[in-house]
This record gives structure tokens, C-alpha cells and sequence, in this order.
């Protein structure tokens, strides 16, 4: 298998910067946002947060449906295999 990979990235990083994204210039209409299973992105509002953010930037978001599942078969064999690595957090 061969593919190209082409990803500008810019790190707005801060307190109180989420508030800016609208700001940026981004460079599309759309935007997945992929999460992990935890809860806390939810709980503490930064998954709203973003979904505004984008909406004022008029970029339709898409969170995957796979993603949406609280007991999700992939995100738990994701977990597991980390585990199994010794490693507790990202993917």
C-alpha cells in the first residue's frame, strides 16, 4: 500500500484559546472530530466548546458513530491492546 500525506498542523495552545478557533483559518468546510471513549471531553464541555467554535467558523462537524458509543468493541480493543503495551493513555 502507498499514499501521500499532506497535514499543515497549528498548535493554538493556552488558556482560554479554544475561544479563538472561530478566529483561525482553517482550511475546509468540514471537520471530523475524533475523541477518545473517556468521558471528561463531554463532562468538562470541550467537546461543545469545539462544535460551537467550528459552527461560528460556518465547519460542519461530523463526530464518527463509532466514536458515539459509550461501550464501543474497537475503542476497547484499542485500550486493551495499550494495556497489554504498557502504555495507559492516548491511543
Amino acid at each position: 500500500m502507498g499514499f501521500n500525506m499532506y497535514v499543515p498542523t497549528r498548535f493554538v495552545f493556552g488558556n482560554g484559546r479554544l475561544n479563538e478557533l472561530h478566529q483561525q483559518k482553517l482550511p475546509g468546510k468540514k471537520a471530523m472530530l475524533a475523541i477518545s471513549n473517556g468521558k471528561s471531553v463531554r463532562e468538562n464541555g470541550a467537546l461543545a466548546r469545539t462544535e460551537e467554535q467550528l459552527k461560528l467558523a460556518d465547519v460542519e462537524t461530523a463526530l464518527p458513530l463509532c466514536l458515539r458509543r459509550r461501550n464501543n468493541p474497537v475503542v476497547a480493543a484499542m485500550a486493551g491492546i495499550r494495556h497489554e503495551h504498557g502504555r495507559r493513555h492516548g491511543v
